[in-house]
């Protein structure tokens, strides 16, 4: 079952109609690799160095670069996956050469976490987009994009 950028960005609008972009105001955000061609050649994006070699996380400052007026410029399309589903993400476990959800996670970072971890219907459409995008980008490459950092602690998420 493929899941559209468009369905799940559809559901998301109920929640964050009435936020300020907060989410584009973190520090950085993380890209597999292959999700740097969806972006503009033309922007200059400055990236962290931190050893990986499957994911570039972008430095954001105090805005990120493709935040407008109205939004993402980013095509929907083209959006990455960190952009397309904050605050939610998986809770991932590695078995031999796999990567397992064993739930999502809401990040309370993003004012709307209560009302959405409270949405069965968006956990579970996220739940499904995940698992296609962990098999498509191997378990070396999602190691990568969560990291080790204490984002992730349970006290900074609620546990779906």
């Amino acid at each position: 079952m493929s899941i559209s950028k468009e369905e799940i960005y559809a559901l998301f609008r109920v929640h964050c109609s009435g936020c300020e972009g907060l989410c584009c105001k973190n520090s950085v955000f993380t890209l597999f690799n292959h999700e740097l061609e969806g972006l503009k050649p033309d922007r200059a994006l400055e990236f962290t160095e931190d050893g990986t070699k499957n994911i570039r996380r972008v430095k954001m400052g105090a805005l990120c670069p493709f935040s407008r007026d109205k939004g993402c410029e980013i095509e929907l399309g083209a959006r990455p996956l960190d952009c397309l589903t904050y605050p939610i993400y998986p809770s991932i476990r590695y078995k031999e050469s796999a990567c397992l959800i064993d739930g999502m996670t809401v990040h309370r970072s993003c004012p709307s976490c209560e009302s959405i971890a409270a949405d069965a219907g968006l956990l579970r459409l996220l739940r499904s987009y995940w698992e296609e995008q962990l098999s498509l980008n191997g378990p070396e490459a999602v190691s990568e994009w969560f990291g080790q950092d204490e984002y992730w602690d349970s006290e900074n998420v609620i546990r779906c």
